[in-house]
């Protein structure tokens, strides 16, 4: 992995009909000072049933899709389907993103055969403090999961590039691949 200028933590989170509800992310430097954080919501104010998505989507394009940024999820694949299926529902272009996920590199940290670990717990596991940030709070996720990752490289006295190498961390390339939930 080339070193990139930012990094790019994003959660999405979404309604009991697999709808889109929310997509967060928070991106920093190198050495995770936050830079940007936003929670971008996709039904506030309108119709049930109503997306702002198709409205959304080149911003979350420009935000996904940049040669200076690393992308970074927490079981990312779930989010990268909740994407999927919102660009397929409201007839968007796919959005080509690559990420790598942070579950996986902490898996792989701590030796852990665990299948799907909830950041909660890992969170817990890491003994990191989460203060005011909330779960399952798109923003916040994103920001617990960027906290995850920081402290992994604390740990180990690495970059994130590093991780990535040493760990053999699983890079998510397309939506094609993207199939389980």
């Amino acid at each position: 992995m080339t070193k990139k200028k930012h990094l790019f933590f994003f959660d999405c989170e979404g309604t009991k009909n697999m709808d889109l509800s929310s997509f967060g992310f928070v991106r920093t430097d190198n050495y995770f000072e936050i830079t940007d954080k936003e929670e971008i919501r996709f039904f506030d104010g309108i119709k049930i049933g109503q997306s702002m998505f198709p409205t959304k989507h080149e911003h979350l394009k420009s935000l996904l899709i940049c040669d200076e940024t690393t992308n970074f999820g927490f079981a990312v694949n779930n989010d990268l389907l909740f994407l999927k299926r919102a660009c397929e529902r409201y007839e968007c272009e796919k959005l080509g993103v690559a990420s790598y996920d942070v579950q996986n590199i902490f898996r792989k940290y701590a030796g852990n055969g665990e299948g799907n670990i909830a950041l909660a717990k890992v969170i817990n596991k890491m003994q990191i403090d989460r203060g005011r940030l909330r779960h399952h709070k798109s923003a916040d996720d994103a920001e617990m999961t960027m906290l995850i990752l920081q402290k992994i490289c604390h740990n180990l006295s690495a970059e994130p590039g590093e991780i990535i190498r040493c760990l053999g961390a699983s890079r998510y390339d397309s939506f094609d691949s993207v199939t389980m939930m």
